[in-house]
């Protein structure tokens, strides 16, 4: 009842939606302005990436929805292929008891550690250890993470189907929801082909500009004094 009112309210609003996928649940009209990440925070170190020994990692709340037991199918499909990259998974949650379990059943748990939660600096120099940060959520409304992932260095694969296809836009990979198969795809060309990767890593300059904490407050203004401009002449 509660979210019914929310949305017929927002006839009545501006509104600001953070991902196209989140605007289209909107009934009235939304503008979408993206997140910003810390830009002085998540960011290459002056090593480059000569310090990246681990392959694989996730970084989320361990939830049904953020897609991680998708993730661990995919470590199954790439090791019939003969691929047994290493994953650290960064989180913790509800789910970790059954992911943990998940893994050993399906023969990857070798393959996994669990890290617990980290924030901070901290974060930031783990995900540059690694190689691929992997975005596999089912549900997203937009995705930090995989800026924050790219902004460190990591290639980042995540579900289209949600707000994270727009984080990743065309400087990594994305993926059906929920498709183990097609992660392992994606995941298969970043371990094995350096062409590929080196021609995601050259998008990302020019992606991540976009996310910087000017940009969008600048447009977080022009779309604030529109409405002011646009109050005081009579329109909503």
């Amino acid at each position: 009842m509660a979210a019914a009112l929310k949305l017929r309210a927002t006839n009545l609003a501006l509104n600001i939606s953070v991902s196209h996928s989140e605007a289209s649940y909107i009934p009235a009209p939304s503008t979408v302005i993206q997140n910003p990440y810390d830009d002085k925070l998540f960011c290459e170190s002056d090593s480059g990436t000569g310090l990246r020994t681990h392959s694989l990692v996730f970084l989320g709340r361990l939830s049904p929805e953020k897609g991680v037991d998708v993730l661990l199918r995919s470590l199954k499909i790439l090791g019939q292929r003969g691929l047994r990259p290493k994953l650290k998974i960064i989180g913790s949650g509800p789910e970790e008891p059954h992911l943990q379990t998940l893994a050993r059943e399906l023969g990857v748990d070798g393959q996994v550690s669990f890290g617990g939660t980290l924030r901070g600096q901290a974060l930031a120099e783990e995900l540059r250890r690694h190689m691929i940060l992997v975005a596999p959520s089912l549900s997203e409304a937009f995705g930090i993470v995989a800026l924050e992932g790219m902004a460190c260095g990591c290639l980042v694969v995540g579900s289209s189907g949600c707000g994270l296809g727009e984080a990743i836009g065309n400087a990594g990979l994305t993926f059906p929801n929920g498709d183990a198969g097609a992660l392992s795809e994606c995941l298969a060309r970043l371990l094995t082909d350096a062409e590929e990767r080196a021609a995601l890593l050259a998008r990302v300059p020019e992606h991540l500009r976009k996310f910087s904490v000017n940009v969008v407050a600048a447009r977080y203004l022009e779309v604030l004094e529109r409405a002011v401009q646009g109050g005081a002449h009579g329109r909503a």
